[in-house]
């Protein structure tokens, strides 16, 4: 197995916001932190226009691309394969994806040769995330064939530091994950990870949740997090799946070390770009009758004083002919800036971390987003008034 260490440099007094930087095989990035989601064949790679540290990949995606693409990893290494040497990769199991899909192409003995051979510096346990709208007694066995995969990765001594993942669709079954990984491990993990929350930050067949917790799903998310951390309080804890160009914000305040988000290339496929507390924009309404939130006179304002690779430099028409959805060849463009607008909203949340002012930099993220009630909620149950 890898070698690994977090060290939390300074904890923040008026959220759970923390400072701290993880290395992995003599790799160093600081934390909190938002791991880039790509496709390993897909172009573009933001990583080739401006710094990034580190990026996610997944291992569906890399099985799935075929017998050349996956025995090129194979050789070369993931890094090698996506040119970026200068960082840390982590590698999701897949486990999702398989879930979804009838056809099986990835068990827990292919996983463990792929992490072997492409060489991640964290692999995610095979995990199976628990669905909302399911039993009580299926997601029970999803849960029981996370555990074994667990066991057995753990048990087969990789050259890959494994992350294991607690699921839970209730805080007495998030407890009840903690204490099955720390009884499994046999001490507490140095990193772990939060599975099965997408469905619920989106809202999707949330019934059962919100039926079983007496509280929305999105306030769940939140007491989720504050469990976790509270249980493995030295722990580097990842939150998958939810860090969007706001959420990432809530995240970090609730005591998410890391967030990942694939948000930056979805949301540029769909003809959408991103700005600073604001989320989707469109720069035309293409034409058809579908309502699109389109570019306010304030919002323009703020895309003409962007820096990105693509926006720098240029007067607000050329950026805006550049981003618009009415060319299919600007996807390049809005993903390259869309994930800018991701990693320096990151960048800026650890400065506001840092100057001591993270609660008050998400309160203005926040609030002309959905989740403002999510945030005003963490503040009430942490003892904090709305500022």
């Amino acid at each position: 197995m890898g070698e690994v260490d977090f060290y939390v440099k300074k904890e923040d007094d008026e959220t759970d916001a923390r400072i701290g930087k993880l290395t992995v095989n003599g790799i160093s990035i600081q934390t909190p932190v938002l791991w880039m989601g790509t496709l390993v064949k897909s172009k573009p790679r933001p990583w080739q226009y401006f710094t990034i540290n580190n990026i996610m990949v997944n291992a569906y995606d890399v099985i799935s691309r075929g017998k050349n693409d996956t025995e090129t990893i194979f050789k070369n290494g993931i890094h090698n394969y996506l040119d970026f040497s200068q960082g840390l990769i982590m590698m999701d199991s897949g486990g999702f994806q398989l879930l979804m899909r009838k056809r099986k192409v990835l068990d827990v003995k292919k996983l463990i040769l792929l992490y072997e051979q492409a060489k991640p510096d964290i692999g995610v346990i095979l995990d199976y995330p628990l669905n909302p709208s399911a039993s009580l007694s299926e997601n029970r066995k999803r849960w029981e064939k996370t555990l074994k995969n667990m066991e057995f990765m753990m048990n087969n001594d990789l050259n890959v530091f494994l992350m294991p993942v607690v699921h839970g669709l209730t805080i007495s079954e998030i407890r009840n994950a903690c204490r099955d990984v720390r009884k499994l491990l046999g001490n507490d993990p140095k990193l772990v990870g939060i599975g099965s929350l997408v469905p619920l930050i989106r809202s999707m067949n949330t019934r059962n949740v919100t039926k079983r917790n007496r509280k929305s799903p999105k306030n769940f998310i939140i007491d989720a997090i504050r469990t976790v951390r509270s249980i493995f309080p030295d722990s580097f804890l990842h939150v998958f799946g939810v860090g969007s160009v706001t959420t990432m914000h809530l995240m970090f305040c609730a005591g998410a070390d890391s967030v990942d988000s694939m948000g930056w290339r979805l949301k540029a496929a769909y003809g959408a770009i991103q700005l600073p507390g604001v989320g989707d924009r469109f720069v035309t309404n293409k034409g058809n009758n579908i309502p699109r939130k389109v570019l306010s006179s304030s919002e323009l304002e703020v895309l003409s004083k962007c820096e990105c690779p693509i926006c720098s430099g240029k007067p607000l028409r050329v950026r805006l002919k550049q981003l618009s959805n009415k060319h299919k060849g600007n996807f390049v463009n809005r993903a390259i800036h869309n994930a800018w607008t991701f990693i320096r909203e990151e960048e800026k949340f650890r400065e506001a971390l840092q100057k001591g002012f993270a609660r008050e930099f998400t309160e203005v993220r926040l609030k002309n987003s959905p989740f403002v009630k999510t945030f005003e909620y963490y503040l009430e149950t942490r003892g904090l008034k709305k500022l």
